[in-house]
């Protein structure tokens, strides 16, 4: 069994964390940072729902597919593109 204090047990977390890269945030420091980067990849998320990006993105891997909404499910029905729709 290891007895100590709070105090020396979180002396020793911090200059572990130190040795190893990670800096000694307290609880409510690592919460800050998480809403950060979660309000970060809510704005890239919104980046990337602009069609544009995705046209000028140059990546040979991404295709654009026009998407079309039929006015009737029978053989003769009429499709047009969405942004004719009305």
């Amino acid at each position: 069994m290891v007895s100590m204090s709070d105090a020396v047990f979180q002396e020793h977390l911090t200059k572990y964390l130190e040795s190893i890269g990670v800096p000694p945030l307290t609880y409510l420091e690592l919460l800050e940072y998480a809403n950060q980067v979660l309000e970060q990849r809510h704005r890239a998320v919104q980046h990337l729902r602009n069609l544009d990006y995705w046209r000028n993105c140059g990546d040979p891997n991404i295709r654009i597919i026009q998407h079309t909404t039929c006015t009737s499910r029978s053989y003769e029905s009429k499709c047009i593109p969405k942004e004719e729709e009305q």
